[in-house]
């Protein structure tokens, strides 16, 4: 699950895969559903590129996106992070 530090976060699809990984760890960390307006502040302040470089507005553009709030939606509809040209991850 990429959980390689405490408080770590890691955006996981809801699929019977994922809960049943859930399940097993469940007594060593927290889940829930992710609102829009938590993954915009994710997306805005801790989301980052290879490199360690940070999500802003010029890497978002590169991604044909024209905005943290565009982005969001598009993640909440279901396109995966993988999906994502350059993507690397979201570190919490």
């Amino acid at each position: 699950m990429r959980l390689h530090r405490i408080n770590h976060l890691v955006l996981v699809p809801e699929d019977d895969v994922h809960r049943g990984m859930l399940q097993v760890v469940k007594d060593y960390v927290t889940w829930g559903e992710i609102d829009r307006e938590t993954l915009v502040m994710l997306l805005k302040y801790r989301a980052q590129l290879k490199g360690h470089r940070p999500l802003d507005r010029e890497a978002l553009s590169s991604l044909g996106y024209s905005s943290y709030e565009e982005l969001a939606d598009a993640i909440l509809a279901g396109k995966k992070l993988t999906d994502l040209e350059h993507w690397c991850r979201c570190s919490g």
